[in-house]
This record gives structure tokens, sequence and C-alpha cells, in this order.
């Protein structure tokens, strides 16, 4: 598609003052129940319009759990070929099964088949129920009576009639659920459509599930209120797969090649599922298992949109109608004519073409990962499969496809896991090098998963097991990402039945004489299963070791298996140490990492002796004094011991001497880790520590790789003792371990994410009323920036510490620009919501200056309100009186009510901790900041809540918050060490494929660049990413080397490393730098916030183009590249970000920096002054050129029809609000417009059809 932009340049005088500033409207209860102007719509988040739901859940993946697949009964007895019997169905993978279609009949609403053949069928059908697969019945279908379903649904007696025939059929052929399949509704039919589920879920009970078809046609789907109707099904089956109908329209207009089923249409044709305020997680997004076909007009044009004289030619076996193929004849079609395949990833499609004029556009594996991960992003609840027929029937009994390659399977889409039996966790990365060297034998090639499960997966064999290995995310360490991995696995994998945790941890050196490469295998006793999981936290300060839980014993199996593995080394010792020594004769490379280190290295203190400077080798620093001497072990002993007993899980690294003493002594605790908890007490597991060091201030990795592999040695030889009939004798533990994820999340709880499994509707919607904002996405996105291991040392910090574990007390961190305050903030927050016990209770805000509209003080403290709310189960009588009072969340509360109904809620709690972060953010003018901190100081003062806030260093903000205890916030030099170690990898020179510098060199180069970035940054974390990006463009040492010293010369400020990264961005080429210019001056002079696609368009618009064509558009991923790092893409959240408050505040104080092009040259003296008009001018260019574009028809007055047309035209052109909103503004900035002459004017714009 061509769009045509008039020159504007000369005409831009014509038209401004014609569109004013005007603010983006607000409505709803957060907003005094304003209204909408112009009939617009209020979206669930408060703003006039349609939100578009996101997913961004802490981490986890939208549910995507469901795979529905429809089976067609006719076709197994009116098709002559390719026919899918019930039995040839591959069900691997599959969650329900529907049999389209049975119907009923139009006078008495009798339910029955639609053909007689059928009924042979249904016993067949419901034959392949499982535990885990449904089988139920489709009703209706699209060449089903419209009318029928209409009178049937019109009354309460036909809809009775309907229903007790319905039950009774279900029961006669055993069917567990009924898929409703009214495709075109009137609007007219849409309540009695809600009271007709509503009525059969009040039939149903629990006993039989209930879904409806929803169809993917704008006209049609205003027959359904699928928000109402949602509160009765189990989910909706959106017909994306339907989108343009069964067949090829042959009009004349119509004749361009399109896609089934382009993720744009299906995006455009889900905005009425939105407008309708539709839960996201109970549709499926619909999947056609067949393709459309076309003859092009020419052989030289063969992409979507490209004309069409017609239909394709018809497939082998299904012939009706025309131009559709199954995927059975694709597959049959590619293999015998050598077609080409090709991926549109921008429309999520495939296509294929032949003897060139033959094209098929069709979906596979490729695009149905990518169209599930797009699924994912709007929490989407699954996938829905048209028609499981259509895959062909030849192969079905077998599960392979004879054409297996580019096109989509069932062995692809639901692979096969039953046939591993051992799951094996492990958490960081030397953990994994171990456990696959273990392996007898590894698969090669990368594990097939649905999407919902975020593991990466290893599988293998050892002896007679199968084995599936997985470990945690890297840099994400403890119970909760344990947690999450072995929920996922055991989904992933069902027939597991014993569970290996295998790897590193700190051992308790005195009473048992546990040493450095000794073993710890978690053993029960009378009392505890092997696993205890304890509070660090409380300990810390002298207060007792809270002792939270066990795990659960391991199955019987692994229990007999170490007894007798424990006898065989009692008698004979064990070859362990052998083990691994052969593992590294066969693997060099393993060598230096993974060896035993000299006797030596492993050096016990005491306790009471501190590491004296973090960050140094005990041997270049601590007092050999301190050192407590260790007999050498006898040669009649094993050199490394294996020792069974209680393992002590928590959320922290222990290295604390004197508590591990003390817990040892009360628990005989005999090592410390912390992931084994996070599987608390229903996962049948062994627990297998290698000791890497003493729990205490003196570690250091030199023992991690040799304890990891003595670990594994271990677990192989416990599972060799172990014969296969045993396991499979073991429960199968997806079947318990539904009840392992609930205790974690009382963590996601505590962070302000609502489990709408457990939360009733009514409780819902009355914290909806209360608020909407609870910051857990900004959460998520900062925890995910934040660099393994950093801020340790602000977690064990005396006033934090002290703040834990006090009463009614505030702590005020400041901290200088770009000194990491707000991880810091995200860092405490994970650390409060992993470690509090369930009675403590946590609410957190962000504040952003760039969203001062949002963030009122009375919107704040309801965002507070919400969280510590939503804690408690059922909610607080406080909370549902309140609501109440308000006639049910009609009328709006004011601040005042939320404030005290605030404190009246913090009172209930036994502990509650706010936090606040970049206090200084907030708007200090009207009053809104110092009201904020005189009620946050009487919830401390009054309600005893402890407060802690993060700002910039400010005086006035110290002051008004009074006397407190203070921490300053800064770029601690350990963590600016970590953060470069994570990015050295990335310097060219420093790669293992730069075989011009040896390895020596590279070591001395890192060393020079670890403490000159760290010297440099001089506690400004946010210099550090410039710094580095900086380094990355050198091309030889002597480069790097002189680049340090000039840090060195000029450190301590984030404007110089902006001034070095803009240097950077200078010496780039002529596209690249010019790309990294606009983009730059928009993000930091837009006059509001600008989303991914707006950006886009803005940064392909140029003034002066007369044309805008689909391939102009900018890839906005390069932006990330060619700033140098300066700008934040988060495609998650749709949103483009500057860096940092102070990259924007640099470009607004500097904006000369934004102008370095050959034809930019500024003079005079006031050069930022001029500069600002520059920057100003070109974005009202810009944006003036776009309104060309986007409104062609201006000049003639066109209006939009209805809300409805101003959707789409606002959709095809994402960047029309921004510009009609904001050009005047620009305009006036550029020095183009007196303001004073748009006053008369402003009046007659409101009625702008372009608004």
């Amino acid at each position: 598609m061509v769009l045509s932009i008039p020159q504007v340049v000369g005409r831009l005088a014509l038209v401004l003052g014609l569109l004013p500033n005007l603010v983006l409207a607000q409505c709803g209860p957060d907003n005094d129940g304003a209204r909408c102007p112009l009939n617009v719509c209020c979206s669930s988040a408060g703003y006039c319009g349609t939100s578009i739901p996101s997913c961004s859940s802490g981490g986890k993946s939208a549910t995507n759990g469901r795979r529905v697949g429809y089976w067609r009964v006719q076709q197994a007895w009116d098709r002559s070929c390719d026919v899918v019997l019930p039995s040839q169905i591959q069900t691997n993978g599959l969650t329900h099964l529907i049999l389209a279609f049975a119907d009923f009949d139009s006078s008495s609403f009798a339910v029955g088949a639609q053909n007689s053949q059928d009924v042979d069928y249904y016993k067949q059908f419901t034959a392949l129920q499982t535990s885990s697969l449904q089988t139920w019945i489709a009703i209706g279908g699209g060449s089903f009576s419209t009318e029928t379903w209409s009178s049937m649904a019109a009354s309460a007696s036909s809809r009775s009639a309907f229903i007790s025939s319905l039950k009774s059929f279900m029961e006669t052929y055993s069917f567990q659920g009924v898929d409703l399949d009214w495709e075109f509704p009137a609007t007219t039919d849409a309540a009695n459509l809600v009271s007709l589920v509503q009525e059969l879920r009040a039939a149903f009970g629990k006993d039989y599930g209930i879904s409806a078809a929803v169809p993917a046609d704008w006209g049609s789907i205003q027959g359904f209120n699928a928000a109402g109707m949602g509160k009765y099904v189990d989910f909706f089956n959106f017909m994306a797969y339907d989108l343009h109908g069964w067949g090829i329209d042959q009009e004349p207009a119509k004749s361009a090649v399109t896609y089934q089923a382009s993720i744009v249409d299906i995006a455009n044709d889900l905005m009425p599922l939105w407008a309708n305020q539709t839960d996201p997680s109970l549709i499926n997004l619909g999947i056609p298992l067949y393709g459309r076909g076309y003859t092009l007009s020419s052989s030289s044009c063969k992409e979507a949109g490209c004309a069409a004289s017609g239909p394709s030619e018809e497939g082998s076996c299904v012939k009706d109608p025309t131009g559709v193929m199954v995927l059975s004849d694709i597959k049959k079609a590619v293999a015998a004519n050598q077609a080409t395949v090709e991926l549109d990833s921008e429309a999520m499609q495939k296509y294929v073409t032949w003897g060139g004029d033959q094209w098929i556009g069709y979906d596979d594996a490729d695009t149905l990962a990518l169209k599930m991960a797009w699924a994912d992003g709007l929490c989407l609840g699954g996938a829905v499969f048209w028609a499981l027929d259509n895959n062909g029937g030849a192969w079905g009994a077998q599960g392979k496809s004879p054409c297996k390659a580019e096109l989509l399977n069932s062995e692809e889409l639901m692979p096969n896991h039953g046939l591993y039996t051992v799951g094996w966790i492990c958490a960081v990365e030397a953990e994994l090098v171990a456990a696959m060297e273990l392996l007898d034998d590894e698969e090669d090639g990368p594990v097939d998963a649905p999407l919902n499960d975020n593991n990466t997966y290893t599988l293998g064999r050892i002896g007679k097991h199968n084995v599936v290995i997985a470990a945690l995310p890297s840099g994400q360490y403890g119970t909760t990402s344990a947690a999450n991995v072995a929920r996922d696995m055991v989904r992933t994998f069902p027939n597991i039945r014993i569970g290996l945790m295998v790897g590193i941890g700190g051992g308790v050196p005195m009473k048992h004489d546990i040493r450095l490469g000794d073993i710890v295998v978690s053993s029960p006793n009378r009392r505890d299963g092997g696993v205890i999981q304890y509070d660090y936290g409380k300990a810390m300060q002298g207060q007792g070791l809270l002792i939270k839980g066990s795990l659960n014993q391991p199955p019987i199996s692994i229990l007999t298996a170490m007894t007798k593995l424990r006898a065989i080394q009692t008698r004979r010792g064990h070859n362990l140490q052998k083990i691994v020594e052969s593992v590294l004769a066969k693997n060099a490379r393993l060598v230096n990492e993974f060896q035993r280190p000299p006797l030596e290295a492993d050096k016990l203190y005491k306790p009471d002796f501190i590491h004296a400077v973090p960050g140094e080798t005990c041997s270049l620093t601590c007092d050999e004094t301190k050192i407590v001497p260790q007999t050498p072990r006898s040669s009649k002993e094993d050199s490394h011991k294996v020792h069974y007993g209680l393992i002590a899980s928590g959320n922290q690294v222990m290295k604390n001497a004197t508590i591990r003493d003390k817990l040892a002594e009360d628990e005989e605790v005999l090592c410390f880790e912390m992931e084994a908890a996070g599987l608390n007490n229903h996962f049948p597991c062994v627990v297998i520590r290698g000791i890497c060091d003493y729990s205490d201030s003196h570690k250091n990795d030199i023992w991690q790789g040799f304890a990891a592999m003595m670990a594994a040695a271990y677990a192989k030889e416990l599972l060799l003792q172990i014969s296969p009939h045993k396991v499979e004798a073991e429960k199968n533990i997806e079947k318990i371990f539904a009840a392992v994820y609930e205790p974690i999340l009382e963590m996601s709880e505590k962070i302000g994410a609502l489990d709408l499994r457990r939360k009733r509707e009514d409780e819902l919607k009355i914290l909806d009323w209360i608020s909407k904002s609870e910051y857990t996405s900004q959460q998520y996105q900062f925890i995910q920036q934040r660099q393994p291991h950093t801020g340790q040392w602000f977690l064990e910090c005396e006033n934090l510490q002290t703040w834990l574990h006090s009463e009614g007390t505030m702590l005020y961190c400041p901290g200088m620009p770009g000194a990491g305050k707000t991880i810091m903030s995200a860092t405490i927050i994970e650390y409060l919501a992993s470690g509090l016990d369930q009675s403590a209770k946590l609410g957190f805000v962000y504040c952003n200056y760039e969203k001062k509209s949002e963030q009122t003080t009375r919107k704040l403290f309801a965002s507070l309100l919400r969280q510590l709310a939503q804690s408690f189960s059922p909610l607080p009588d406080v909370i549902t009186s309140f609501y109440l009072t308000k006639d049910h969340g009609r009328q709006p509360a004011t601040m005042q009510e939320i404030i005290e109904t605030l404190h009246a809620v913090v009172d209930m709690c036994p502990r509650a901790f706010i936090v606040i972060d970049a206090l200084d953010e907030l708007e200090a003018t009207d009053s809104c900041q110092s009201t904020f901190v005189s009620e946050i100081r009487r919830l401390r003062d009054q309600a005893a809540a402890n407060v802690l806030i993060s700002s910039r260093t400010n005086q006035r903000l110290q002051e008004m918050l009074g006397p407190c205890s203070t921490e300053e916030i800064y770029a601690h030099d350990e963590d600016v060490r970590l953060y470069v170690d994570q990015r050295m990898t990335e310097i060219p020179m420093l790669s293992d494929d730069n075989p011009d510098l040896p390895d020596k060199g590279k070591d001395k180069l890192k060393s020079a660049i670890r403490e000159g970035v760290t010297r440099a940054a001089r506690g400004v974390f946010l210099a550090a990413p410039c710094f580095m990006e900086i380094l990355k463009g050198k091309t030889t040492s002597n480069q790097i080397l002189t680049t340090l010293r000039q840090f060195r010369s000029r450190p301590g400020t984030y404007n110089d490393a902006y001034e070095k990264t803009m240097v950077q961005i200078r010496n780039q080429g002529p596209e690249q730098r010019d790309l990294a210019r606009r983009a730059l001056t928009w993000l930091t002079f837009a006059k509001s916030p600008l989303t991914f696609l707006e950006l886009q368009y803005a940064l392909s618009v140029r003034p002066g183009v007369s044309a805008l064509a689909e391939g102009d558009l900018q890839n906005i991923n390069k932006i990330d590249h060619v700033t140098m790092g300066l700008v934040s893409i988060e495609e998650s959240s749709n949103s483009v970000t500057l860096l940092h408050h102070t990259t924007m505040q640099y470009f607004r104080a500097n904006p000369g920096a934004l102008l370095f092009s050959d034809e930019q040259t500024l003079t005079g003296t006031d050069i930022n002054g001029t500069a600002l008009r520059q920057v100003h001018l070109e974005i009202t260019l810009t944006c003036d050129a776009y309104r060309y574009l986007a409104f062609p028809v201006f000049e003639i007055g066109r209006r939009y029809r209805n809300s409805e047309d101003r959707r789409k035209h606002q959709d095809l052109y994402p960047l029309s609000r921004y510009v009609i909103r904001n050009l005047t503004y620009h305009a006036i900035m550029a020095g183009l417009v007196n303001p004073a002459r748009l006053h008369s004017r402003a009046y007659a714009a409101l009625s702008s059809p372009y608004i």
C-alpha cells in the first residue's frame, strides 16, 4: 500500500492554530466519575478509548496452557481420502477435544446428531478421555440456523427445554463439556445468550464444561456480551482461523492475495472484545489447519496484496470449496512441486508458491510459535485448532508426517515427553555443566516445550533412566525460582516420578568435620523430611532463627537406594573423585574450572573473624593466625566424605559463621543453600550438595566447579542403584504438584499480583474500584534489569536491617542521579516480598516524572490501599464496608476517605512495609508532594508502618520528612565490578574468537577495564553502561587503555558519560547517526510519552516526502544499538523511553548535542535556545507531514461516522492522536506561532472530527 502525502511545508501556517494541545481525557471512578467527551467509551484503565490488555506478571508467562482441537465427525464417513478416525487423532499435548457438530430441533429444541452416521463415532471419540484430556461436543456451526438459535434463547422455557435435552445427550454419550457454536447472533440476541450460559452453568454446576465460539467478525461479534458470558463459561474459542470465511471471495474489488489468518487482522478483530472488557485469559486464539489459495496474476508479484486472477488449484484430496487447501494437501503440493516456502513475520503467516502462479498462505509450527508468543503478551488463555482432521489421516495413528519439513504436524505441535521419569534441577551454570557431563547419553538439539514453560531442557540417559535436566534462569536464585522451574518441568514432562536437586552449598564445619569438596545429602529424621526452611533476616538481628517449614521426605525408592549406596560406601569407600577425574580426562576444557583445588585452598577461619576486604581474596587480606587447623584425613578414609542429614534452605546466601553455628547446634544442620525450600512440601526429591564454602564471610568461587561435579557424581551413583520399575511405582508428580505453587504465590500477592483464580468476583470488583494501579509491571521490569548479586551490601547494612526489624520507622535513602536508586528499590521490594512471613504486608509506589497526571496524591494512596487490602483473604470488612457505603462503588471515594481506610488496614497488619521510590519525581507544585509526605509520616506515627523512601539528594524533601534514619544509595564498587564483568564478553578484543590477544593479555585487559570503569563511575551506576558501550567500539588494546585513561581524567558525573556516548554516536555512518539523533530528539522533546508504534511512525515520516510505503517503516529494534544504549525498548509493555531521567535532563539542558548533521551548524550566543527551536521545528514539520498522510480529505470536511470509525482510523494511523494534540505546541516552541492568536480558535477546534 502506498499513501500520498501532500507537500505541506509551505502551507503550515494555514492550519496551525486549528489543532490545540488537548490533554488526554481521563474518566471513570478513579477520576471522580468523569465521562468521556464526544460519546467515547471509558476504558478499564480509566482513559477515554479502548485499552488493549498486556501481560506482565512477575516473570511468569501468560496462561497459554489450553490446547483445544476440533474434530469434524462428518469427514469420518463422507471423505474418500485422508480420513482421520477418532483412534487416529494425535491427542498428545491437547487439553480439550471438541467433536463438531451436533444440533437441536427447531421446535422442541431437543439435541441430537446432525447426521445419523455421526452417532457411530461418539463413543469412539469420548473413549479418548484421560485425566489430562477432556472430550466435548460442539452444538451448531456456521451452517446451522441462526433463527433456530434465536428462537431457543428467546424465552426461559425454551432455554430450559434445550438445557435439559443437552444434559441428557451428554450423559448418554459421556461428553464432558459443550461448545456453543452460535456464530451469527444479532445484537438483540446478546442478552438472551448471556441468560443461556448463565442457566447452563446453574444446571451443569462443576460437572460439565462450557465454552462458546466467538466469530472474528466486527458485525457478528456485536451479538456477544463476552464480559457478561465470561462469568459462566470456561473459555471462548476466538475463530481467528475463519477471519475471511471458508472460501475465496471472487469479487474483482477483493481479488488481491490475502492471508487467512494474518496477526494484523486478528489484532484488529479482537478490539471489540477489549472494548467489552473481556478477560483475555478466557480467550483461546484460533489457528487454522488449512490455507487460503490464489492463482497469481503475475509471477513477479508473490507477496500478500499482489493481484490474483482467481482461486488456487484444487487440493489433491479436499476439493471443496475452491481456494482452500487443507494442510495434508499443502504437504503433498510442497513435496510434488518443489515449492518455495517463505515466512512473513509481520503477518505471522507462511506462504508457499509453485508453478509460477500458485500461492497458498497458511500456518505451521513457526507461525504458531510467533502467534503464541504474541498471545502470551496479551494474556490469552491458549490456542484452538480448526480442525485436526485437516492435517491428514494416513500418518495420524503414528503421529508422524510424510512431509515434516516446514509444515505443521501434530508431533511438532504436541511433543511427547512421557518417557522421562527423573527430573534433575540445577541452580547455576557449573551445576548444569556437571549434570550434562554425567549423562551416559545426551540428546541433540533443543527440546520442544509449551510456550508457558520458561525452562530450557537437556534430555539424556543415566543407566536405564531417562533424565530431564533444567536450570534456574541466569542470575535468578532462591526458593521462588526453584519452584517455577519445578512447576514448569512437571507440566511439560508429566511422567516424572522422582526429583533430584543437585549442586553446591555451604557446609557447617565444626561438629561433623565437613570440608570443602565433601557431599551433603538431605536425609529425613523423625521430625523433618531432610530440608528445613529458615528466615535468615530475623537471625541477622538476634531475634532467633525462625524455622518456617520443611521439605517432604524423598520417595521411598530414593531412600532405599540411598541406604544401599551408603552401605556400599561404608564398606568399600566411594569412587566419586575418580568419576570426576574420568570426566575431566575426556573433556580437557573443563579441567581449570572443575578439577580439585589444592588442599591449601581449603581454609577454615574462626567464626568470629570476618572477611577483611570485600572483593579481595583471603590470601591477600585475611590474617593467617585466624585459621582453624584441620587434621589431614588418613589414607583409610575417603579424601572427601559423604554426609547425610538436614539441609537448611533460605532465600539469601548464608555468610555469617555465628548464625551458621547457632542453627547447626539447634537443628543439627549440615549444609546451607538457597533453592530446595522452594519445592515446599510437595515435590518428592533428594537434595545433594557439594560443599564449596563454609557458610561464612570468606566465600570464594575456587571450589564451586569441583563441588558441583562431586554432587553430580553422587547423584549418578544413586540413580544407578534404583531399578526403573521402582521408579514407575512412585506417584506421578504432576498429580500432586498442584499444591506446590500455592505457598509461593504468597510472594506474588505481596508485590501486588492478584491471583484471579482465588479471588471472588466481588472482591476483584471492589479492588478495581479502589485502584487499578499496582506497579507490579514496573517491579518486574526493574528487577529484570538488576545485575545478579548486586545490592547485597545495601540489604545487609545496619540501617536497613534495623528498619526491617523495628516498627513505625522511616528510612530515607537519597542518592545522586544515576546512582541506581530505582533498581535498589526494586531489590529491596523483592527482598521484602520473598523474605517476609505471611502476616506482614507490603505496598510500594514508583514515582515517575512522566506520569504526573496519573500520580496524584489520591491515586498513590489508593494504589497502596489496594495492594495492602488484596493481601488479605478474604478482604477486610473495613474494605467491603467502604465499598458498600459508596453505593456499591458507583460513587468515587475522596482522598481523605482513602487515607483513613488505609490507616484502618495498616492497623490490622502485624507488620506493614511501604516503599516509595523516587519521591522527588512526584509533582512538587499544588502541594502534591508535601501532602503526600505529610500523610506518609502520619501512617508511620499513628499506624506504625515502616516506610522507606528513595529520592535524589534533596534538602527540602529531607526537611519535610523530619527526623529519620538515612542510608545513602550509591553505585558500590563491587556492584559496578559485577556489572562490568557481565558485559566484558561484548568487547570484541576479549572474545574467545580473537586469537591475536593471548589469554594472559585478555586477563590483564579485563582487570584494567574492571578497575578503570569502576573508578571512573565514582558512585554513578548509570555511567558504567555508557562507558562499556564506548569500549565496545575499540579495536585494539591500546585504544581501550587510552580510553580508560580519558575516563579517569574526567570522572564522576553522568554528563561526562553522555558526552562520550554522543561522540560514539556521531562517529557512526550517516544513516545510523541520523536515526539515533531523530530518536533521541523525539523521546526528549515529545509533549507526552510515545508508544512503540508512535515512535516508529514518527521516525518513518519525513517532511517533503510525498508517499510512505509499508516498507518505509523504521526498524525500532535498531534504536537501542544506534543510540549506544541511551534508549530502552520494552516491547512487552509497548514502551520506548530514554535510559534514565538524567538522560532527558542532559538533552533538555543541551539540545545542541542533538544537532550534529553536516547541514545543522549553530552560531551565536544563544546556542541552546536556537537548538531548542530547531528540534521543535523538526518535530513540527514531521507532525504536519503526518497530518496530511492521516487526514488526506481534511479539506472537504470528512467526519468520522462513529467511534468505531475513529478507532479504526487511529489503529491505521498510530501517530495521528499525538499529532492532533501536540502539533500546535511544537509550532509554538519552534517560534512559528504566537500563542495569543490561538485562543479565539480553540473552541472551534473542539468540534474537529479528528480529535
